[in-house]
């Protein structure tokens, strides 16, 4: 049923991967885009390439997905382990959180700047830690809104020694929706190194949930 519950759809709708908070309008699909990608060598991870299907009536039972999002690859050189990448929009542009899709023959999607799911950056989750090379360039992927991101990105390399290394441009890049946008190898020279702030706050949040809640002044 549409989001008002008031008709019954008259084509079959689909997208992956399935969301709870998936609801359909008269602008099209709302969804959501997480704030975690998780790493898979080669290629992006598993549920990040969000896709969407749309027939022409209810009879038709074949669905044939298209992609929504585009890529941007990440290649880093060195000698370290990595434990995650967090990628910032250096703009307004949001890049997860609460988005729309229209159904037309090409998705175009519109993020929501509405509320605390709001974000400009996506965190990718090294499941374990990825050992860098210093001779073959290890590549990080983030699929992302397709759309021109005017003042680039920041990006934060984060390995399992406590270094981190952050590397960021202001130049416009653009990403295509089903294509790959490859940012020039760089190799990995740490700018800092710190305790993992990100591991503490889980460890306390698991052990301190109430008392996280109330306050929250990391």
């Amino acid at each position: 049923k549409a989001e008002d519950g008031g008709d019954v759809l008259s084509r079959n709708i689909a997208v992956y991967p399935y969301c709870d908070s998936l609801k359909y309008g008269p602008e099209g699909i709302s969804t959501y885009l997480p704030p975690r990608q998780y790493y898979k060598p080669n290629s992006f991870g598993t549920g990040a390439n969000l896709m969407v299907a749309c027939t022409e009536t209810t009879e038709d039972a074949e669905l044939s997905f298209v992609n929504v999002l585009g890529a941007l690859r990440i290649k880093v050189l060195g000698d370290k382990a990595v434990k995650r990448v967090v990628l910032k929009s250096n703009s307004v542009d949001y890049i997860s959180g609460t988005c729309n899709i229209s159904l037309s023959d090409v998705p175009m999607i519109a993020m929501s700047d509405a509320g605390d799911e709001a974000n400009r950056e996506i965190k990718l989750i090294c499941s374990e830690p990825v050992q860098l090379s210093k001779t073959e360039a290890t590549a990080f992927w983030f699929m992302l809104p397709a759309v021109t991101y005017e003042n680039g990105f920041t990006v934060t390399i984060y390995c399992e020694d406590g270094s981190y290394m952050t590397k960021s441009t202001n130049r416009s890049i653009t990403i295509v929706r089903s294509g790959v946008k490859s940012m020039a190898q760089f190799e990995y020279e740490e700018t800092g190194n710190d305790i993992d702030r990100e591991a503490l706050i889980d460890i306390y949040k698991a052990a301190n949930g109430d008392l996280w809640k109330r306050n929250n002044n990391w």
